[in-house]
């Protein structure tokens, strides 16, 4: 099912070159916001130079040594055992709209459903799916947040244990490791185990979907149907299934239906229609379901759709969340007379075109290059300042590590790199098949004994679409935060694809490593 034309290499390497261009732009604002932090020009640099040294040994001895099931165990108690002490340690409460969304919980969990038409559910209608899931969890096991909070935990490492699978799967073992060792370890997806947030759950759901789509979903006879499941449960979690669902087809209609081959197009084109079917009618059957009990009497949708745009297009906050905008809609009635309230406004931000360009530039920069505010939601009226600063350094310091390797992964990929370094990775005895290993095959390392081989056939930038698909949602997620509303924690629902794509420039460096020890090795025994 991989599509291998001329075509496909085509569209690989304008992927791979608007990768590198994203990638490139992102890491000169991270750097000097990195500084910043530290207050050093070169200390940053190093530590992640150092970072990243432990991550390339860590990711092959764990290779080398360990089988894929002792590997998953290893890994979700690591990243088990860092979220309960964070959460056991920092008693972080609910606020704002997950305050708001956790007192509806508990009032749903007792039978009142009065909540469903205040103002903030009545304008946020698809916050009601969350809502319900945290009554479910405090109507079965009381209202404590601790509960919560554990379940939090199980979606981030389930999500770790999915882009372990999923960038074995893009790449081979070694950036399967790598990916989600990184992921473990990164702060702001540990510290946000503590805050009543749906973005655990609905990333545990969307990218499990992904996994079972690049794992041959749309080639057996029921991915499909476990694809449009995740897909439709994680968007009445979060509302960003439209997005993914694009993203998807996007993926399936580039590298899977291009160029035509008869038997696999129909087939291909049959299951993503019944992905979308199956999405569909998860969102129909919840509203339907949550108008019928009374708890709303809209639907499951968002009722101010230019809210976003408009905040979007506001200078002053970089595009960012506004009590202003927000003062300025409420004085009028929601709905049509609302909507075209912040319709006229939006307009009127597009107007000076110089002006939106400039907004667009510094928000891409603030997007994906200011530190993240994980912190900040995680230590809510916590006075631990320097605890707090230690987070954003390492944060900043982790996240200027990712887009480094980032560069050299779409550097690597677009120019046709191909590692090398099989003795070095691990177990010898497995043969170098070359150009007989199908393009599947030579991006997944065989399995050797206790460890896993890294072959010298690594992937082709026409070959590896599985990992395109995840290229295509980061850099769509960023073209769509140029115009909407954006907070540099918004990062975190697109996050597992920075973390897939990156893993080959750590391999890249890895192999690069390889080649320099196996040939002075061979120098030597000569």
């Amino acid at each position: 099912m991989e599509g291998t034309g001329k075509g496909n290499a085509v569209i690989g390497k304008l992927l791979f070159g608007i990768g590198l261009l994203f990638f490139a732009l992102t890491l000169v604002p991270v750097y000097r916001n990195t500084v910043l932090h530290a207050g050093s020009e070169w200390l940053p640099a190093l530590i992640a130079a150092g970072a990243l040294c432990l991550i390339i040994l860590a990711a092959h001895v764990l290779t080398k040594y360990t089988a894929d099931w002792v590997y998953i165990a290893l890994l979700a108690a690591l990243a088990a055992g860092i979220r309960i002490v964070w959460v056991l340690s920092v008693d972080t409460q609910p606020v704002s709209d997950f305050l708001d969304m956790h007192t509806a919980a508990v009032q749903a969990a007792g039978g009142d459903f009065s909540f469903g038409e205040n103002e903030y559910f009545s304008r946020w209608v698809y916050q009601l799916g969350f809502t319900m899931y945290e009554a479910l969890l405090v109507r079965l096991f009381g209202d404590s947040l601790l509960v919560l909070k554990a379940f939090n935990i199980a979606w981030s490492v389930g999500t770790a244990i999915v882009i372990y699978a999923t960038a074995s799967k893009a790449f081979n073992r070694f950036c399967g490791r790598a990916a989600s060792l990184l992921y473990a370890l990164y702060v702001p997806n540990i510290i946000m185990c503590s805050v009543l947030t749906n973005q655990h759950i609905s990333t545990f759901l969307f990218f499990l979907g992904l996994c079972l789509a690049v794992h041959k979903g749309l080639t057996s006879r029921t991915g499909w149907l476990w694809i449009g499941l995740c897909f439709g449960a994680a968007n009445l979690m979060r509302p960003l299934g439209s997005f993914f669902l694009i993203g998807l087809i996007a993926y399936v209609v580039l590298f899977k239906l291009f160029p035509w081959q008869k038997g696999r197009t129909i087939g291909a084109a049959s299951r993503l229609l019944g992905v979308i079917a199956v999405y569909m009618l998860v969102q129909q059957a919840a509203g339907y379901a949550l108008i019928q009990s009374g708890v709303t009497t809209l639907p499951l949708s968002s009722q101010e759709p230019y809210w976003k745009f408009m905040v979007g297009l506001n200078r002053e906050t970089t595009g960012g969340w506004s009590y202003d905008d927000d003062q300025y809609v409420i004085k009028y009635k929601l709905g049509e007379e609302r909507n075209a309230a912040e319709l006229a406004l939006f307009k009127e931000r597009l107007v000076d075109k110089e002006q939106v360009l400039r907004l667009f530039v510094d928000k891409f920069a603030f997007m994906w290059g200011r530190e993240d505010t994980a912190p900040v939601w995680s230590m809510w009226q916590i006075e631990r300042p320097y605890l707090k600063e230690q987070l954003v350094e390492s944060e900043r310091i982790g996240y200027f590590m990712l887009m480094a390797a980032g560069v050299i992964a779409m550097a690597a990929l677009l120019f046709g790199y191909r590692g090398s370094g099989s003795t070095f990775a691990g177990s010898a005895g497995v043969k170098d098949e070359g150009s007989r290993l199908s393009s599947e095959k030579s991006m997944t390392p065989h399995p050797q004994g206790t460890g896993s081989q890294l072959t010298s056939d690594t992937p082709h930038p026409a070959r590896v679409p599985a990992a395109q698909l995840f290229l295509i949602l980061l850099l769509g997620y960023a073209a769509l935060h140029i115009v909407i509303e954006i907070q540099t924690r918004y990062r975190y629902d697109i996050m597992p694809c920075v973390f897939i794509m990156q893993s080959y420039g750590i391999y890249v460096c890895y192999s690069g490593v390889a080649r320099l020890f196996v040939g002075k090795r061979t120098a030597a025994e000569s």
